[in-house]
């Protein structure tokens, strides 16, 4: 697979609390996210021992232009209620066949 045409946003998402031993979907606003697009995202940090406050990532898609849906989990016993994280998201557009216009793996 290739991506093509890709922006590289590095957003502060303030997440909401997640309760103890469960996931939840959040959405954000991403001014100039394109819903047909894909997207990648990752933690971003300078601590990354203190990380997204025990969450994990479990995913992230785009639910409308403008608008990014991510996962959190929350494997913990006790309830995350973390301040604003950055993180790196990455938007493209993706080709499944690369020979298609001349792409080259």
């Amino acid at each position: 697979m290739v991506y093509r045409d890709l922006v590289v946003y590095i957003k502060s998402l303030n997440m909401a609390s997640i309760a103890a031993n469960t996931s939840a979907p959040q959405n954000f606003t991403v001014t100039g996210l394109d819903a047909s697009r894909d997207v990648v995202l990752n933690f971003y940090s300078t601590d990354p021992v203190n990380g997204i406050g025990g969450a994990a990532l479990s995913n992230a898609f785009a639910i409308a232009d403008n608008t990014l849906s991510v996962t959190f989990v929350n494997p913990t016993g006790s309830a995350i209620d973390k301040n604003a994280s950055n993180f790196v998201l990455v938007v493209g557009r993706t080709r499944t066949d690369p020979s298609a216009d001349g792409d080259r793996l």
